[in-house]
Formats: C-alpha cells, structure tokens, sequence
C-alpha cells in the first residue's frame, strides 16, 4: 500500500478506537497523532516510503540492514517493544496504545499485499494480492479516509 492509503489505515483506525471508546479531546488526539505516526513507522526501512523520505540517511541504514518487510514488519517486536513501555512508562500508555494501533493497521494492510508480511520468520501472511499504488490501493485508501472523516466528526459531535 502506498502511503496515503496507510495514513488513511491509521487514522481510520483512530477514528474506530474513538468511536468505540468515547474518549476525551486529548485522549482522542493523541490517539489520531499516534496512530497517524504507526501507521506509517514500518516502512522506515524503506528510504522512498513517506516516512523514509523524511529520514533519508536513517532509513538507509536500516533498510540495508534489515531489508523492506522484513523485521520492521513483524508483529512480535512492536507487541514486545509496546509490553516492555507498559511496564516502564505507564504514563505514557496513550501513546503507546495509539503507535501500536497505528502499526497493526499498517501490518495489516501490507498483509493484502503480494510481498504480505511475516507472521514467523521464513512464514509470510497474504490475505489478498492488491499491489502497491493499484487503482485498488487507491480506492482502499478513499474510503478509509472516507471512515476517518466521518467517525471523528461523529465522535466530536458526540463530545459536544
């Protein structure tokens, strides 16, 4: 999935977790900020990605390192990293809520892609086989933009 279909992934999830959950205005802010920056922190280890432009030099590294959809794009080490803030930050658990929502939509959108992601190592997921920047991807990522726009206006108007 392109980038904008992965933001819109985020912010829709944002806007459900909301819907859901009826938080407050900074609660609920926090959570369409973090799952914005989730939704698009896998693909770090792509320099071209929406994120990887960002830090060009960092992204890189890392993509040499670690390859694209490899381990930035495993589940385990964000559930692990996101256990581990729990219990050291649990101030912070919005943000870390919110971030790991916004990387299990990613995951999940990239597992509709061809390449999928991997579940275990040398094991990948493939729901679907929608190509990256298809008319598909596009159309995905209309209406989950459609959802975001639409939930957080009713959210919102549910706060007043």
């Amino acid at each position: 999935m392109i980038g904008k279909t992965h933001l819109a992934g985020g912010l829709a999830t944002a806007a459900g977790a909301c819907l859901l959950t009826k938080p407050g205005l900074g609660t609920g802010i926090i959570w369409a900020a973090g799952c914005a920056f989730g939704s698009l922190f896998p693909d770090i280890d792509h320099k071209g990605s929406t994120l990887g432009q960002k830090v060009k030099p960092v992204s890189a590294v890392i993509g040499a390192v670690a390859g694209h959809r490899n381990f930035f794009h495993w589940f385990l080490p964000y559930l692990i990293l996101a256990v581990v803030l729990h219990f050291a930050a649990p101030q912070a658990d919005n943000i870390t809520f919110a971030v790991f929502l916004g990387v299990l939509s990613h995951l999940f959108l990239d597992a509709l892609n061809p390449s999928g992601v991997p579940l275990i190592p040398g094991h990948r997921v493939h729901l679907l086989r929608i190509h990256t920047g298809s008319g598909v991807d596009k159309i995905i990522g209309g209406l989950l933009y459609l959802f975001a726009c639409i939930g957080l206006i009713i959210w919102g108007v549910w706060m007043i």
